[in-house]
């Protein structure tokens, strides 16, 4: 802003639609003031001129309103929307409107019990600063900081140089999940207070009576190594006949057998998506689009796996379909 003029904005895109009640949101409306002459387009749209800008509620909304009207009379921008791209804009500087003495004093002056002209600092859209809108502050540079504790209740709690705490657990049981020990457990916790790893051996140990050890395991082995010679031959089988008795002796069939040739189509495609392979089967003659195929596909992405679309190896799936298809 100049030291008498409000300064040209440039073309301000919507990021939502207006409103019937003037409320436009824009990406930055700091650039604006109260009472500033303002143009709305957008695409298909009339260019509106004779605008204003009424009130400003936020960093990205505001209300616009008809030039000279009352503070408070929106003009309907419903109609003006992000689809349309929807700009706001002020194409030239504009002369800031005139403020006598009086109302200047009025502005600033703190009724009671303050009684005095408001002269602390605030933001942009005129709010005072404070623990909700706090003054924005830039540092480039390094803050020392000595010892730190930390008082509650008359107790201090000291933190360590490096930022850790020392604390005494008061309880008579503690329940602790996961412990992290590190590769080859360089981070293990010591458990006599020493700061040393305390050895274990299991030679000492009390062993149960009967429990194995490797003494007691020869009678086991030497019946293992001798176990070929305890098996009899033939061996008695009863129940069904196993495949290798029925491999051993002919066994007779009985009654018609037949045997009926079938006669299929098959289509193979290992183009269309990459690592993987469909074997489509049919009658011959059979339409791609006819729900007669057998459709395989072998998935070699992470090795080689086999399924069958459908879930099923019946002739029911549509070959056009292939890709498309459940496979299990």
């Amino acid at each position: 802003m100049l030291e008498k003029r409000y300064r040209a904005v440039a073309p301000q895109l919507f990021t939502a639609n207006g409103t019937a009640n003037g409320l436009i949101t824009v990406p930055d409306t700091t650039l604006f003031k109260v009472k500033q002459d303002v143009h709305i387009s957008a695409n298909t749209l009339p260019t509106l001129y004779k605008l204003e800008v009424k009130d400003i509620l936020s960093q990205t909304q505001m209300i616009i309103g008809p030039d000279g009207g009352a503070i408070n009379l929106p003009t309907d921008l419903s109609a003006y929307t992000v689809a349309l791209s929807a700009v706001i804009f002020c194409p030239a500087e504009q002369k800031r409107p005139a403020i006598n003495s009086d109302e200047y004093m009025r502005a600033v002056y703190a009724e009671e019990p303050t009684v005095a002209l408001r002269t602390f600092q605030v933001d942009e859209l005129g709010n005072a600063y404070d623990s909700t809108n706090p003054l924005p502050v830039a540092f480039d540079g390094t803050i020392s900081i000595g010892s730190v504790s930390i008082v509650e209740g008359g107790n201090t709690l000291t933190v360590n140089p490096d930022g850790s705490l020392n604390v005494k657990i008061e309880m008579e049981s503690l329940e602790i999940g996961t412990v992290d020990q590190g590769l080859g457990g360089t981070s293990a916790w010591k458990v006599d207070g020493s700061a040393v790893t305390q050895p274990v051996s299991a030679v000492a140990l009390p062993l149960p009576a009967g429990a194995s050890t490797s003494a007691l395991q020869t009678t086991a082995n030497a019946s293992l190594v001798s176990i070929d010679s305890k098996l009899t031959s033939p061996l008695t089988v009863t129940g069904p006949l196993t495949d290798t008795q029925l491999r051993a002796t002919p066994v007779p069939v009985s009654g018609a057998v037949s045997i009926v040739p079938h006669n299929y189509d098959l289509i193979l495609d290992d183009y269309t998506t990459a690592n993987i392979t469909y074997i489509g089967k049919a009658t011959i003659g059979s339409a791609t689009s006819a729900a007669v195929w057998q459709i395989e596909k072998l998935d070699e992405t992470t090795g080689l796996i086999i399924t069958w679309a459908g879930v099923t190896d019946l002739f029911n799936q549509i070959w056009d379909n292939r890709t498309s298809l459940t496979y299990g």
